[in-house]
């Protein structure tokens, strides 16, 4: 909440050599990891990182997979830390080998641990619009809808993916039931708006 990167760093390492047998300490750690190495990235948005930097980002980066990893390890049974290695690879893809494979199959046994879960299609959904498979993420939001039909950001999301891929009036059908789902929200209702007076104009 200080925004002390280092500490919570060196603390976390404490924590988990004292204990080593609790995942939640591991996907913690994770996720400190990911954001030191987005940090020390995005200190160079106007120029390229030493060769020093480069290497502790890729470092930063190899202990968040790995301590992402331990997490699944201590607990496997425990959907959370799948979600967790998934997001990790999800936020690689475009620069990890293969993170949008592994981003795919971490987030697929999240689903089979929890699969009455319809945020789990959500994110898996997610990876997939990511990537350009809109086929895919439609069947995963759709998913989501069928266990949850009052689920805005399902529709939502399922809306986005059938006008990207080219099936205006199903996407059209999709932000209309979110208008209805979210009428109590000024800010949502707002933008569900704007998306919809947009998407007739393309359609018109």
């Amino acid at each position: 909440s200080k925004n002390q990167g280092l500490q919570t760093y060196n603390l976390q390492i404490r924590a988990i050599k004292m204990f080593p047998y609790r995942d939640a300490y591991y996907r913690a750690f994770s996720q400190t990891n990911l954001a030191l190495a987005n940090s020390l990235v995005g200190q160079y948005k106007n120029g390229s990182p030493s060769a020093q930097v480069q290497k502790n980002v890729i470092t930063l980066i190899q202990q968040s997979i790995n301590s992402g990893r331990s997490a699944t390890t201590v607990a496997p049974l425990t959907a959370f830390n799948w979600n967790n290695s998934s997001s990790i690879y999800r936020s690689l893809i475009g620069f990890g080998q293969n993170a949008d494979k592994f981003a795919i199959l971490t987030g697929q046994q999240a689903i089979a641990l929890d699969p009455a879960n319809p945020q789990q299609y959500i994110e898996l959904g997610g990876i997939y619009y990511q990537l350009g498979l809109h086929d895919e993420a439609i069947r995963q939001f759709q998913y989501a809808i069928s266990l949850k039909k009052d689920y805005a950001n399902a529709y939502y999301n399922l809306g986005h993916s059938l006008e990207l891929k080219g099936d205006l009036q199903g996407a059209l059908n999709a932000y209309e039931i979110v208008k209805k789902l979210i009428a109590k929200d000024p800010k949502n209702t707002k933008k569900i708006l704007a998306d919809i007076e947009a998407l007739k104009n393309k359609i018109g």
